[in-house]
């Protein structure tokens, strides 16, 4: 290989590698959500941007709740962005700390060479630490974490670890600043993956077999405080990770002698280090192996970690060149290895930071092989088969990136290569759902639907689809069969207590939520639903001290707000509603539907132009029903007819059973002289709402207007006994009517009332 002399020389190489890792991923920018996708993007919880003022406030209970607070920083920050369904910034920040991992795993290297002996001066190390960052940067086994929306905790860890790694090992002599920097990066490593908490270990392995290489106990002498430093907050992060979220040797439920869990744990970590030596994984993810003494595979893997495991121990006594980075391979396979509850399977994402290590050691094995050819042409064969082993890597990890385009694509593909895999199947129909191809998505759930205990994931989705197509009863029975399986599943639940509170069920609203409230007292969901009970029951004092008291111990939640907000509008105590509307939008959670709820009661209030300027700021997609209906209005009254139109028919789309969407369009249409189309809007308005005194007047209008004077007056007598008689805008179109036909007694009949209404005072203007 040849030797690039000079600095320029070696950053040039550099960019090169930078230049076709762009290459690669550039056609990930507009790629949108998988299905896990949703939740993690925050595009729920983060409407919109925050204001700088209150973005402490905003960040309080996404921060407070995770153990990735730099992972849940940038999702904050990002979420407004996925609110509007633009993903390229999310995409724009996993490529660059893509990049940047490949740029710092180059310097690590470059340093690790020249100190290993492995290579003379940096020059000789440059091509050869390239080449580890190439294997790093072209993998396809990386397609998963760059071209995913919300990888960003892999991209995170991996330039955020490998960064304070450098620090630390980048001179001979460990300074204060050095150490300072390597704990800044290795705090923002362990803030967006636990995985991080191998790097002292990492960092105690540098010092013990390359910086004092003579050994004894100089490697550790004078450093005691830099390791106790870096140990604290790793240990924090065990106790803590294991004490909440992991499952530390559990493969199933059952499972918890010694035994089963050592060869778990053996299984894992073969099975992890197999897949770092063949990690083009064209399904997504490999299919898992059960703990099974019958299961060949099983003790494959088991024999596979236990060699990984004892080539490492053999490696560092002895004391070899690549020591050191396959105890860095070991030590970042650990954290992935068993403190996780689930099968022995894993994606592509959780090797990413033991991935880099495999390309150390594949560049060492590289380099090992090079010094040992003695001739130029076999060198140069060399060369060759690198450049090219390198351009197919590439060619791999474009096309595997393709996948990862959409939900579609990527569960077309594994259900394709493994359609015997349920988890392959759940993930398809889901993303059906996702498409709105329902029919395509319960095809899928049927047979797991059918099994003798249905899959419970099918039946959420089935509930789903009968909700969608507004077979409520069909949603109902679904979610009774997911209750008898899962009692306390909050989705089967809350899809039967909205059920029954459609129905004006009391009795089945209490029973299924008392249930809930006795499994799950502590349930913001469930509390909320109780509160709803109350209010059904006209028990408003009992609904408010639940609110209340959820809003003393959930207060960054914004439903309890809402909620009360929601009653004191009704009771007419506008200012105290205001008051707990802001305070919702404090929250910075789902603060689009409060923000318009809020401009509702401005509008209510005769303060028309703030609801106007909060309406304003959102698109068509994102109004609620009030502000389609409001900025729809404002529209038609400013002339902008076919702009007005847009709005009302997307509140007929939204819900075509609400009357007064089909009469306003047809109100627009008449205007805009679509006589035929406002004439059958405004038949279907009727037949919606048979008492829609608004609908037989305005086709009563329309009727005039082309002549049917006749129809018309059927149409506005219609109107004004649903009015009472007390509209004089109808009474007056009926005496025009009248007088149209020629019945001048009636017309005449009908001008007196009008007479003697306005001698009364005004009614409809």
């Amino acid at each position: 290989m040849s030797v690039t002399s000079s600095k320029s020389g070696r950053l040039a190489l550099l960019a090169v590698l930078l230049m076709a890792t762009l290459a690669v991923y550039a056609r990930t920018l507009d790629y949108g959500l998988v299905n896990w996708d949703e939740p993690l993007a925050g595009v729920q919880r983060y409407q919109e941007t925050p204001d700088l003022t209150g973005l402490a406030e905003t960040l309080k209970p996404r921060l407070s709740a995770t153990y990735q607070p730099v992972r849940a920083l940038a999702t904050a920050l990002l979420a407004p962005y996925g609110a509007r369904a633009n993903w390229v910034p999310y995409h724009v920040v996993s490529l660059l700390f893509y990049l940047g991992a490949v740029v710092m795993l180059y310097l690590v290297l470059l340093r690790l060479l020249v100190v290993s002996r492995a290579c003379g001066e940096r020059s000789e190390a440059a091509p050869w630490a390239v080449l580890a960052a190439a294997l790093f940067a072209l993998h396809p086994s990386h397609a998963e974490v760059v071209a995913w929306v919300t990888g960003h905790k892999d991209t995170f860890v991996g330039f955020f670890y490998l960064a304070a790694l450098y620090f630390y090992i980048r001179r001979d002599r460990l300074s204060a600043t050095d150490i300072a920097l390597s704990f800044f990066f290795y705090l923002l490593a362990l803030g967006s993956k636990p995985s991080a908490v191998s790097l002292p270990l990492v960092l105690a392995a540098y010092d013990f077999l390359l910086r004092d290489s003579d050994g004894g106990k100089r490697w550790y002498a004078g450093r005691i405080a830099a390791y106790l430093l870096f140990f604290a907050p790793a240990a924090a992060a065990v106790i803590y990770f294991v004490g909440t979220t992991a499952r530390v040797g559990e493969l199933v439920t059952g499972v918890s002698t010694l035994p089963a869990k050592l060869v778990k744990f053996a299984a894992a970590y073969g099975f992890s280090a197999v897949k770092l030596l063949l990690p083009v994984n064209l399904c997504l993810r490999y299919p898992r192996f059960s703990l099974s003494a019958g299961d060949p595979s099983l003790w494959l893997h088991v024999i596979a970690g236990v060699a990984v495991l004892g080539w490492t121990v053999r490696s560092v006594l002895r004391r070899a060149p690549y020591a050191f980075a396959l105890a860095w391979f070991t030590l970042a396979l650990l954290p992935n290895a068993n403190l996780i509850r689930i099968q022995i399977e894993r994606a592509d994402r959780y090797y990413y930071l033991s991935s880099a290590a495999f390309a150390a050691l594949a560049a060492w094995g590289a380099l090992r092989l090079y010094r040992s050819l003695s001739g130029r042409r076999h060198r140069l064969l060399l060369r060759y088969l690198a450049l090219s082993s390198l351009l197919l890597l590439a060619v791999v990890s474009w096309k595997q990136a393709g996948y990862w385009s959409d939900s579609l694509s990527a569960w077309k593909r594994t259900y394709g290569l493994y359609p015997g895999l349920q988890m392959a199947r759940l993930g398809l129909a889901s993303s059906y759902l996702r498409s709105g191809e329902l029919d395509e998505a319960l095809r899928l759930y049927k047979p797991l639907l059918e099994s003798g205990r249905p899959n419970t994931k099918a039946i959420r989705g089935a509930m789903y689809i009968s909700e969608r197509r507004g077979d409520k009863a069909q949603m109902a029975e679904l979610a009774k069969l997911g209750r008898m399986f899962e009692p306390g599943n909050d989705e089967f639940l809350s899809a039967l207590a909205r059920y029954y509170f459609q129905q004006q069920d009391t009795t089945a609203v209490r029973e299924v939520v008392e249930d809930w409230v006795a499994r799950m007292p502590a349930d913001p969901l469930a509390r909320l639903n109780m509160a709803a009970l109350y209010r059904m029951e006209d028990n408003n004092q009992e609904a408010e001290r639940v609110y209340l008291s959820l809003i003393e111990s959930h207060d960054y939640l914004p439903e309890p707000y809402v909620a009360l907000a929601e009653m004191k509008k009704k009771a007419g105590e506008f200012g105290r509603a205001e008051e707990l509307y802001r305070r919702a939008l404090a929250t910075g959670l789902r603060t689009a539907d409060t923000r318009q709820k809020l401009a509702a009661l401005l509008e209510r209030t005769g303060r028309g132009q703030q609801a106007l300027e909060i309406y304003s700021r959102y698109d068509i997609g994102r109004l609620s029903m009030g502000g389609l209906e409001f900025m729809g209005a404002h529209y038609f009254r400013l002339g902008e007819l076919e702009r007005s139109l847009r709005y009302f028919r997307r509140m007929a789309e939204r819900d075509s059973t609400l009357p007064r969407a089909w009469s306003n369009s047809a109100v627009v249409l008449q205007q805009l002289g679509r006589f035929a189309l406002a004439d059958s809007f405004f038949s279907r308005a009727i037949g919606l709402d048979s008492a829609y005194v608004d609908a037989y007047f305005n086709r009563g209008n329309l009727l005039a207007q082309l002549g049917r004077a006749g129809e018309a007056v059927l149409h506005y007598r219609r109107a004004d006994s649903l009015a009472g008689g007390t509209d004089p805008a109808v009474l007056r179109s009926l005496a025009d009517a009248l007088a149209a036909t020629g019945d001048t007694a009636a017309a005449n009949r009908a001008l007196k009332r009008l007479r003697e209404l306005n001698a009364g005072g005004e009614g409809r203007k």
